[in-house]
């Protein structure tokens, strides 16, 4: 397997985990101001998504179960707010059947998306750790989905408004940037290239 950047790669071995697809191992407390709020907001989606009461209100009829996304946002939720996800706990949580959630958690594994572990004290308890690819899709989403709502509120939807959060994200970004290979922040960095021009007016 080969990834590419501005004609460097790196090559990865056959039977070797692609870097993206190792568990992420620690953190950075540059990055706490931002993954703080975008715990909440999985948080959020988290609470949005359990099933309402029958009859509670019209809402109720359009719930349908999304176990993919719940494991989704309960990971990254997990992640940002130093929380270990146990794997049968969330198995439980499921609004599907236990072998439903089984197989969605072990198809994520297998394709190196999560890492399972054995708990320290207890070998049947396995710990779910998110690869260092599916946190780096996750922030990039959320950093898309804030960048969007920034500019729609304005009216000509084209220059960002000051936000600490997107300040938050923009300095991670340039720290990254300044400390990793080319090739490295090219894989992990948030994409946010083509507003680059209106962050500097910004923030510098």
């Amino acid at each position: 397997m080969k990834y590419t950047s501005d004609e460097k790669k790196w090559i990865v071995k056959p039977g070797a985990p692609h870097p993206l697809n190792r568990p992420v191992t620690y953190y950075f407390a540059e990055a706490a101001m931002y993954r703080k709020a975008f715990a909440a907001a999985a948080e959020s989606n988290l609470q949005q998504m359990k099933q309402p009461q029958k009859n509670a209100d019209c809402l109720s009829a359009f719930w349908e179960p999304s176990p993919g996304r719940q494991v989704m946002h309960t990971i990254y939720r997990d992640f940002a707010s130093y929380v270990p996800t146990v794997k049968q706990q969330l198995v439980a949580d499921l609004d599907v059947s236990a072998r439903m959630g089984q197989n969605i958690l072990n198809n994520l594994v297998d394709e190196g998306i999560l890492i399972a572990r054995s708990y320290d004290v207890d070998n049947r308890t396995k710990i779910l750790i998110p690869s260092i690819g599916f946190v780096v899709a996750y922030e990039r989403q959320m950093v898309k989905s804030i960048i969007h709502r920034n500019l729609i509120v304005d009216d000509d939807g084209k220059k960002l408004r000051r936000s600490n959060l997107i300040q938050a994200c923009y300095e991670f970004d340039l720290l990254r940037r300044d400390f990793y290979p080319a090739i490295v922040y090219d894989a992990l960095n948030f994409r946010i290239e083509e507003k680059r021009e209106n962050l500097v007016q910004l923030y510098g």
